[in-house]
């Protein structure tokens, strides 16, 4: 898979969960008799974008939310051979693009683990 599709595909997920986040403020709003918006409890709103954050990132490595240890590290090995800024040292452009995506893959696996390992399901 080339750059500029890996690119694509993570703006695609970036796109969709904007508009789920929205959709969600969107309901989660109230209006009282003057018409006024009130937002739902901070807390509820919090532990949402927590969520939202962990599915994002379990689209950056292009695997199903909940799945194993065993198919993050395998995911992440995959993306990292293609993405890896060594790969691409012929071209400045590229380079900077596969830093950043390689960033983004890492700070997802990390997440990941971490999440894993607070559930008690990383080995």
């Amino acid at each position: 898979m080339s750059i500029r599709r890996r690119l694509w595909n993570v703006m695609r997920s970036e796109l969709s969960s904007l508009q789920e986040r929205a959709r969600d403020r969107l309901e989660g709003l109230r209006v009282d008799g003057f018409g006024s918006a009130r937002g739902v409890d901070a807390d509820v709103a919090r532990s949402g974008g927590d969520e939202e954050q962990l599915r994002q990132y379990y689209a950056n490595l292009e695997i199903k939310p909940g799945a194993s240890m065993k198919e993050v590290k395998s995911a992440y090995r995959r993306l990292m051979r293609s993405y890896h800024p060594d790969r691409h040292a012929d071209d400045p452009e590229k380079v900077r693009v596969a830093n950043e995506v390689s960033q983004q893959l890492r700070e997802a696996y990390e997440a990941i683990r971490e999440e894993l390992r607070k559930q008690g399901k990383a080995s």
